[in-house]
């Protein structure tokens, strides 16, 4: 605005600084001190993006461990003949940097933030003035001057785990800038972010994806897989593997017990302890096998701040021990009456541990066998003309020993004897193998 005497002119200087790329429009009015418009000039301008961006928009940092900090480096190039400023934000436009500056102020303005907000020495200050209104007052000026900061914070990109350095700065014509990226996790998990490069001469922020995966202590074992081969049943092993702090960080582990049947089998020692970077400890694996069969059981190691347990595997197959007879049967052929016979057998034991056994026969009697000795000091007994007539079927077969421990490799002959107290089919003779908790029968001999 001005005034022009008669004949005079005035140079107006108009400036264009468009927010978007793309064509704008506008109009210039000139009004007379009258209110008078008399002159209209159309304004018209085309803005475009210069030619400044990032080398890369994505940054993948290395796994750190958590509590220090890996950084790499990243660029912004400027390709024009101009001189641009830059910055890093927060939020992808300015929209949404002022959504969240009216946000805070709207919280600001709350009367209970408002009270929230208010200082210890504020309080102390209006009570000593005792006037309610003198503490409205302080709490008013208070928020007014939060809601200034907010108004003037430019909202620099701030994370957690990402830094950026310099946060904001200037490039020259036909140069680049170099930026620092400062990655430090705090726990052992993916962290993800995005900072957004304002550049004056482009029309929208520049993002820049930031990547990186936190790390916690580092343990290994130095096997992932510890096959047992063949074991049997009842007999207790010890192996030793150990447990290697890979990482820089003080490692506290803890066994999980395992609740398999297979798995309780099993005992770790030491069960809990703390590595030094660098260190090993010998883990000593304690087993006993109760449960036949092939197995393949995962224990589980947790370490502190680790997300994922050190995991060791252990397979193997458990057997029970072997016995077998040197002979498929016995055959005592024709037996007199009351007149016993015995023939012997030998009994094996083929594994490599002590089995102790148990012989029954089956199918024979639990009463005792008539012997001919029993039958001729009865002259008189009915039986002599009628025959024998047992209500209890008696038992004619006995072995000895019919019990015992034989020693691994080792065997024990068997003596068994028949009684015949009358005609009777074959049936058969069976060996029970206790070892422990386990029970086997195998057959053994069939007798006639």
């Amino acid at each position: 605005m001005g005034a022009l005497g008669a004949g005079d002119s005035v140079q107006v200087t108009v400036g264009f600084h468009p927010l978007t790329t793309g064509a704008h429009f506008g109009s210039m009015v000139v009004c007379y001190n009258t209110g008078e418009e008399r002159i209209h000039t159309n304004l018209q301008g085309e803005a475009v993006d210069v030619s400044i961006g990032l080398r890369t928009y994505s940054v993948e940092l290395k796994k750190t461990f958590i509590t220090t900090s890996s950084h790499t480096a990243m660029f912004i190039e400027n390709r024009s003949n101009i001189r641009a400023q830059f910055q890093w934000k927060t939020f992808p436009s300015e929209e949404d940097e002022n959504e969240e500056k009216r946000r805070q102020c709207y919280l600001l303005r709350s009367p209970r933030e408002a009270c929230v907000d208010n200082t210890t020495g504020e309080r102390r200050r209006a009570k000593k003035k005792g006037s309610c209104e003198d503490r409205r007052a302080i709490l008013k000026s208070s928020v007014r001057e939060k809601m200034m900061m907010v108004k003037e914070d430019p909202m620099l990109f701030s994370n957690d785990a990402f830094s950026l350095e310099p946060l904001e700065g200037e490039i020259g014509p036909n140069s680049s800038v170099q930026i620092k990226v400062t990655f430090k996790p705090l726990k052992a998990r993916e962290y993800r972010s995005v900072a957004y490069c304002n550049i004056s001469g482009r029309g929208s922020r520049l993002p820049l994806h930031l990547r990186g995966e936190g790390q916690g202590p580092l343990l290994e074992f130095s096997c992932h897989m510890l096959k047992l081969g063949n074991l049997f049943i009842n007999t207790s092993h010890v192996y030793e593997v150990k447990l290697i702090n890979q990482g820089v960080l003080d490692a506290p582990f803890v066994y999980i017990p395992s609740t398999t049947n297979v798995g309780c089998c099993f005992k770790f020692t030491p069960e809990k302890g703390v590595i030094e970077p660098g260190g090993i400890q010998t883990i000593q694996i304690s087993f006993s096998a109760t449960i036949l069969g092939v197995f393949e059981e995962q224990f589980h190691f947790s370490v502190s701040e680790s997300p994922t347990p050190v995991i060791l595997t252990i397979g193997g197959c458990v057997s029970g021990p072997t016995l077998h007879f040197d002979v498929g049967e016995l055959h005592f052929g024709d037996i007199s009456f009351g007149f016993p016979h015995t023939m012997t057998c030998r009994l094996t034991n083929t594994s490599p541990v002590s089995v102790t056994y148990k012989l029954r026969m089956s199918d024979d009697g639990t009463q005792p066998a008539v012997s001919s000795i029993d039958q001729i000091c009865k002259e008189g007994d009915p039986s002599w003309r009628k025959g024998i007539h047992f209500y209890v079927e008696p038992r004619e077969f006995t072995m000895n020993p019919s019990q015992g421990t034989i020693l691994p490799q080792g065997h024990q002959d068997i003596e068994v004897w028949k009684e015949s107290s009358h005609t009777r089919f074959s049936t058969r003779a069976e060996a029970s193998l206790e070892c422990g908790r386990a029970l086997a029968l195998i057959p053994a001999l069939s007798t006639v």
